[in-house]
């Protein structure tokens, strides 16, 4: 087993100046369980020149459970243009980290964040934190590299575009066409992973009318050519889930990589 969910006091500065204690429950070594993390906007579209503040959430299916330490995160924003600009992680909050960037141009940008975490099996069957390096005679040494990913639309009236420009991730969902997606539209994306498609495989979806409200859930399957149509029949928060396992690792460090995306996005009414 990993370490238990270890929780401590730390210290979350208010919006009004004011600081106040919370606790950090730590659930970051629930990941080998299926735990990941995922984006969320409260917006529809952002506008230039506004700085623009996006949640990064911890738990299961756009469930909260605790948080994640901020050791493994790191976070950029690729613009209209395709240049990347890396992007500080925030301070935790009850409501998770905030990533935030200000934009300077209108048309959509990508945020995504990066979760690494590297874990084996050890001779007596026991899940560790750690590599070959400090266990080289586990029976399983697993990288779990985890990307959260969400769309920004910086402007009003954005031009729908084929095969919007993407950020380079191993494994990720690509839209056939960008737009503000409403309620009744079957939304399609494609799979890829190192940019091949990925056939009949699982993604699973959350979806909940708003903050706090019930989180129903539901599965799809890619096709033969990895093209999978998410129906959203409501509007609401949606969040799209897909995992692989690639049984290539890094040499010296594990044996193979558990990859995770998510990705996030709102349909209107």
């Amino acid at each position: 087993m990993p370490p238990r969910p270890g929780s401590r006091r730390i210290k979350n500065r208010m919006e009004d100046g004011r600081v106040k204690d919370r606790i950090f429950l730590d659930t970051t070594d629930f990941m080998i369980y299926g735990h990941e993390g995922w984006l969320e906007k409260s917006f529809s579209h952002a506008h230039k020149g506004e700085n623009v503040n996006i949640c990064f959430n911890w738990g299961h299916n756009m469930q909260p459970h605790g948080s994640v330490r901020e050791e493994g995160l790191s976070a950029y924003v690729v613009g209209p243009d395709g240049k990347r600009e890396d992007l500080p992680v925030g301070e935790s909050s009850q409501d998770g980290y905030v990533i935030s960037f200000l934009p300077e141009t209108e048309g959509v940008y990508h945020v995504v964040c990066e979760n690494r975490g590297y874990y084996v099996v050890d001779v007596s069957g026991k899940h560790l934190r750690g590599t070959l390096r400090e266990y080289p005679d586990a029976s399983q040494a697993t990288a779990f590299i985890q990307y959260s990913h969400v769309m920004v639309s910086v402007g009003h009236d954005i031009p729908e575009e084929e095969a919007p420009r993407m950020p380079e991730i191993p494994l990720c969902l690509r839209p056939a066409k960008w737009r503000k997606w409403r309620a009744g539209d079957e939304i399609e994306f494609s799979l890829y992973f190192q940019n091949r498609p990925v056939s009949h495989t699982p993604v699973d979806v959350a979806f909940s009318k708003g903050f706090e409200e019930e989180v129903a859930q539901s599965a799809v399957n890619t096709d033969e050519n990895g093209v999978v149509r998410i129906k959203a029949e409501t509007p609401g928060k949606y969040l799209a889930i897909v995992r692989y396992t690639h049984p290539q690792g890094e040499e010296g460090i594990c044996r193979d990589t558990r990859f995770t995306y998510t990705l996030s996005f709102i349909v209107v009414k």
